[in-house]
């Protein structure tokens, strides 16, 4: 029996390097790092700075104190309660009632409501905002032209 020497391999030292199909999540992670983590790591890290002189910083929590103590801070913190709490209250009662209307009931064109009961989950943020502005736009928004020019306002009633 005779033995006979094979030529050895090149083995990389990264073996995830040879496979593609690792690489390319390598990748995506990398640029994600790149692009996202790191941003927010620079935003985080100069939270904590603050500037004593031109190009001269100082580790401090100044910045969180001005912001955290500030009344507008809480005043707008209020007013963001309100208008969550609103908007779920008025949901809840409309979705509830709609939905009994559909289920309970023998409403004409019941079989309407349940698609378009999906479309605000369908329809992107940008969207609904493009269509606020069409809407309710002082100089062009279709609701305030007709408002304006319906009942003679010298501005019109909403400002989007």
């Amino acid at each position: 029996m005779s033995t006979i020497a094979l030529p050895r391999t090149v083995r990389s030292t990264f073996p995830l390097l040879r496979d593609p199909a690792l690489l390319v999540p390598l990748v995506g992670a990398g640029v994600l790092i790149y692009l996202a983590v790191l941003p927010l790591f620079m935003l985080l890290l100069g939270s904590f700075q603050v500037e004593v002189a031109p190009r001269e910083f100082i580790t401090s929590l100044k910045n969180y104190k001005e912001a955290y103590a500030s009344q507008h801070t809480y005043s707008t913190f209020v007013n963001s309660l309100i208008f969550a709490g609103g908007a779920s209250l008025l949901a809840f009662a409309l979705g509830t009632i709609l939905a009994w209307l559909v289920e309970r009931t023998n409403t004409p064109l019941r079989v309407i409501f349940v698609p378009v009961a999906v479309v605000p989950l369908i329809l992107p943020g940008v969207l609904e905002a493009i269509a606020w502005i069409f809407l309710l736009s002082p100089k062009f928004g279709y609701i305030n032209v007709a408002l304006t020019n319906l009942f003679g306002l010298q501005s019109p009633p909403f400002n989007v």
